[in-house]
């Protein structure tokens, strides 16, 4: 499964967790997952197996996301 910037921060947001603990989870930088959110870095291809994320994942966090900016408009923001 090809991962996103978006899916990362999702995933992020999804835990609960910071760029430092998914980066220490990982065995890279905070910085080096600031550039993935950012677009500005390629995401390695074992992010999603080591972080247990599948297509059913990704669909549940999109349906949470969803429901969560329909209650709380004032979070949307234009990157999504």
């Amino acid at each position: 499964m090809e991962l996103t910037a978006t899916t990362i921060k999702d995933y992020r947001y999804h835990y609960g967790i910071t760029q430092e603990t998914l980066a220490r989870k990982l065995g890279v930088t905070q910085s080096y997952i600031a550039h993935i959110e950012s677009g500005s870095r390629e995401i390695p291809g074992y992010f999603a197996k080591q972080l247990g994320i599948t297509a059913e994942l990704v669909q549940v966090m999109q349906e949470v996301k969803a429901e969560r900016l329909s209650l709380f408009p004032q979070y949307q923001t234009k990157k999504g």
